[in-house]
């Protein structure tokens, strides 16, 4: 006869089985950390996150977007370093059509940086590439000036040790924020051709593992050349499934086709991105040095081995532990499909076998499984309404998005183990399991057939979940004993899960932020499928304390996050407010794309705020906007000089030279006129009728030369409109406090025209027929 355990050796065991899960998930996201900062000090063949800081420091103070003094200033401020450094290197400088869709479409000129440290006689190049422009936004000390610091960092280690076989190559691309066009113009260099692999570094946080989160196509030879590296690599074949349909893109999207290599970024922290808050002071420098970590030690990989053949069969791959590289063929996975759920079904037939589980039973474990997961989600939804109802929403709930997380996951854990455990009371241990592993049977044929790569994520779990249930099934003892028993073997046989899963989560709720967190809780909820058992042993020690526990902790922290989240220095509101001036009528106003007045902006509308729309200064923009009257500021507007006016048989030929005295960084062309063809920075592109324009990006300081085409012996008239960025000093408009940022380009409405900051001035150039202009 047993002795029937005491209630407190009954709680002991069972706080000592969720405490060593928990210990062995908090060693797994301990693990996923990046590597630490290493100071100024350390050997010079190392990289030095420290050193590096020195230049982000030096050149993330201000934005610096494309075609600005400030991002020629970072472009003299690479050529100066390097060449100290005793590395050769140029201004690439391209002129590029960079489109036909609304705010890019126009002509635009790029300044890329290029250098070189020569190897001792390799055919093909190692390259590193980040862009050193940022958005008008912010400083940019993250994105992209980690990157481009890296790179510098990269380039002095290399030179303090031994040559390497191969040339590495250094591309500091520009106008990567307005579409890629450095790395587009690069893609036309002859040193591309020359690139074996290369290595594109991004930021889009200011902290984080750095996710080698994409790869070009036939990568299998890559990435057994990165697991060999011993570079501390974070990655998943998932994350480029999951990273594809987002609204982003990099410099890598124009030259993965081409070359390959690898994309790699931080994104932790998104709430800072593109905002004044990406600055020095906020940038994690584990993050920096795990940059360095990747960028130095395939630097010295790839530099020391044939690049020639690069290319092989697609792998799977996924970092165990942060330590090794896992990684085997792709065309495994249907095999691996079928072998985790032969062994989910040879499990249940070992359960039936000895009398652990019924038909009847499984189904409605199955059932119970599923009201579970919806209902952990269900909760998760509601409480991120509340806290965006509460905190007017994007971006104010990301701010604290950790402290939201953690109570929303506690919360859904207490949904789940409500519904699946009192609302399915009468489910024992085994059924139960079985019933959660039958969808994860599912998820495997759902991954398997919508996003292969990421099909491991369910394969090994299910294998090793469905070993361990059919090796407790195997186990005959009393009912006590045996719920423990069966606790202790799931348990162990659900570590691979952990190992698996918590890296996925930690990287997809940095990288899909709290606005999934319904969908990371369904991802959040199989993970806690694979320790039903333990979670029932736990339950049986004090179902409703257990639950009532998680549920009060869980409304302390979500309180908590909703008391600390009022606008602050580190929690700034959005809010937009740009400004335009018309030379033609010496008129200037205040335009706004937020709903209503700011703290900030009230001051520019006063009284009920009036919505029109702005096409004097965003000719393609038909949505309506706040607009009031604002005093009219000295700026001496853009400057267009006739230099030839010739009639042909098929049309009038205007040449004219467009320039900005104050050096603006773009000016758009607009003619309400008819224009057959126009040559723009020697750049033929497509005329129109009724409201053809055209956009200069990066107007040169110097100026621009453009040629018309209109009708025989037709009017010209030219509206042209600068865009420069930063508010002139203007009577009545208050300091921004910095409780607000200006609204940067990474709202939900991400496409929308007009952001903060920009400052529109137009001017309007009128060109008669020369014999009209000749009459009296």
């Amino acid at each position: 006869m047993t002795e029937k355990p005491t209630e407190h050796g009954f709680a002991l065991k069972a706080a000592a089985l969720l405490v060593a899960v928990l210990v062995a998930a908090a060693v797994v996201a301990y693990l996923q950390l990046p590597p630490a900062a290493l100071p100024a000090s350390a050997p010079p063949r190392e990289f030095s996150a420290a050193r590096a800081f020195v230049h982000i420091q030096a050149t993330a103070q201000v934005p610096h977007p494309d075609g600005t003094p400030e991002n020629r200033a970072v472009r003299d401020y690479l050529l100066k370093t390097l060449d100290e450094m005793g590395v050769a290197a140029e201004i690439h400088r391209g002129i590029r059509d960079w489109g036909k869709h609304r705010t890019y479409a126009g002509i635009g000129m790029v300044e890329n940086v290029l250098a070189r440290i020569p190897g001792t006689g390799g055919d093909k190049a190692f390259a590193l590439m980040a862009h050193y422009d940022s958005v008008p936004y912010g400083p940019g000390a993250a994105d992209d000036m980690s990157g481009v610091a890296t790179m510098l960092e990269v380039a002095r280690a290399l030179k303090a040790g031994a040559p390497l076989r191969n040339d590495v190559i250094f591309v500091f691309t520009n106008g990567e924020e307005g579409g890629l066009h450095g790395a587009k113009a690069f893609a036309e260099h002859p040193w591309a051709n020359e690139v074996g692999v290369l290595l594109n570094m991004e930021a889009r946080g200011t902290r984080g593992p750095s996710y080698m989160f994409e790869t070009s196509e036939g990568n299998g030879w890559l990435i057994a050349q990165l697991a060999s590296s011993g570079v501390p690599v974070r990655a998943s074949s998932m994350m480029y499934d999951v990273y594809e349909p987002l609204p982003f893109s990099t410099d890598f999207d124009p030259l993965k086709e081409d070359i390959p290599g690898f994309n790699i970024a931080f994104v932790d922290n998104f709430a800072y991105y593109h905002t004044p808050n990406d600055s020095t002071e906020r940038l994690n420098l584990a993050s920096l040095q795990h940059h360095g970590e990747y960028a130095l030690g395939l630097a010295r990989h790839f530099g020391n081995i044939p690049l020639e053949n690069t290319e092989a069969p697609d792998a799977t791959y996924f970092d165990l532990l942060g330590l090794k590289l896992i990684h085997y063929p792709l065309s495994w996975n249907p095999l691996l499909t079928v072998l985790a759920i032969g062994a989910w079904f040879a499990a249940g037939v070992i359960g039936l076998y000895k009398g652990r589980l019924t038909v009847k039973s499984r189904a409605w474990s199955g059932l119970a499984f599923l009201c579970a997961a919806l209902a952990a989600c269900l909760g998760a939804a509601l409480m991120l309404g509340v806290a965006w109802l509460l905190r007017d929403g994007y971006p104010r709930i990301l701010y604290d998005q950790n402290l939201y997380g953690a109570a929303i996951a506690l919360a859904a854990t207490a949904l789940f183990l409500l519904v699946e455990f009192r609302a399915f009371r009468f489910e024992q241990p085994e059924d139960r399991y079985f019933g959660a592993l039958f969808w994860w049977a599912l998820l495997c044929l759902f991954l398997q057939a919508i996003y292969p790569g990421g099909a491991y994520l369910a394969q090994w779990p299910l294998l090793f979940a469905s070993i361990g249930a059919a090796a407790a099934f195997l186990t005959a003892r009393s009912e006590e004993q045996n719920r423990f028993r069966f606790a202790l073997i799931t348990a162990a046989f659900a570590l691979p899960g952990i190992v698996l899963l918590v890296p996925n989560v930690m990287g997809f709720f940095s990288t899909l932020t709290l606005l999934f967190i319904p969908l990371l809780v369904l991802l959040f909820v199989f993970m806690l499928g694979l320790f039903l058992p333990v979670l029932d042993y736990l339950m049986q020690a004090g179902r409703w304390k257990v639950i009532g526990s998680m549920a009060a902790v869980s409304l302390v922290l979500f309180i908590t996050a909703l008391a600390i989240n009022g606008p602050s220095r580190d929690r700034p509101d959005l809010s937009c407010l740009s400004y335009g001036l018309d030379l033609d009528t010496s008129t200037a106003c205040w335009i706004s794309s937020d709903p209503e007045p700011s703290a900030w902006t009230s001051p520019c509308f006063p009284g009920t705020p009036v919505r029109e729309t702005i096409q004097e200064y965003i000719p393609w923009d038909t949505q309506a906007y706040m607009s009031a009257p604002a005093p009219a500021v000295a700026l001496p507007g853009p400057e267009v000089k006739m230099l030839s006016d010739e009639e042909t048989e098929d049309a009038r030929v205007v040449t004219l030279f467009v320039h900005s005295p104050r050096q603006a960084p773009a000016a758009v062309l607009y003619s309400e006129t008819s224009i057959i063809s126009a040559t723009i920075l020697g750049i033929e592109v497509e005329g129109g009728k009724n409201g053809w324009w055209r956009t200069i990006h990066i107007l040169p300081p110097e100026g621009a030369q453009v040629i018309l085409r209109t009708p025989p012996h037709s009017p010209l008239k030219l509206r042209v409109i600068e865009r420069s960025y930063g508010l002139p000093e203007v009577d009545g408009l208050p300091p921004c406090p910095e409780t607000i940022i200006g609204e940067p380009n990474t709202t939900l409405d991400h496409k929308r025209q007009l952001r903060s900051g920009h400052v529109f001035v137009a001017r309007t150039f009128a060109f008669p027929p020369a014999e009209t202009a000749a009459a009296p």
